[in-house]
């Protein structure tokens, strides 16, 4: 797939400035290669990380690619992302979160400690509680339990 052979050669790069891809979308169109890269940087993006990260990747996906028909969309996770792949929980590791088990009606309140191929810890009020991804209904960012 265009996206999987992208984000390998993007993450590389981009961990090397200091960011994680977070999400990568790709998909050929009439008018050319269209691209969505999601990312994040410990600390938050503001518009000149944006910048840079639109700078740094555009030239690339045009070298691999062969072409100069390319629309690069660069943006940040935002406060309250619902996650799309067990992937987010490495790259927002230490963050608050909320998550849904499908063992209970209740949002679970966490930070996340460490994770692992198949499983999740968080650490709670209750105290560290690890979660197999298979029994997490949904997950998003928390920023309102964020530490300043």
């Amino acid at each position: 797939m265009i996206g999987e052979n992208l984000e390998s050669e993007i993450s590389s790069l981009l961990d090397a400035l200091g960011f994680s891809v977070v999400e990568l979308k790709a998909a050929r169109r009439p008018t050319g290669l269209h691209v969505s890269l999601v990312v994040y940087k410990h600390g938050g993006l503001g518009v000149d990380d944006i910048a840079e990260v639109h700078r740094t990747v555009l030239p690339r996906i045009e070298l691999i690619h062969d072409s100069r028909d390319v629309h690069l969309e660069v943006s940040s996770p935002g406060i309250s992302r619902t996650f799309k792949s067990d992937h987010e929980f490495t790259v927002f590791r230490g963050r608050a979160v909320l998550v849904l088990s499908t063992s209970s009606e209740d949002w679970i309140q966490g930070y996340i400690e460490d994770n692992n191929e198949h499983s999740v810890i968080l650490r709670t009020q209750g105290g560290n509680k690890e979660l197999r991804y298979s029994d997490i209904r949904k997950t998003k960012l928390d920023e309102s339990r964020e530490v300043r």
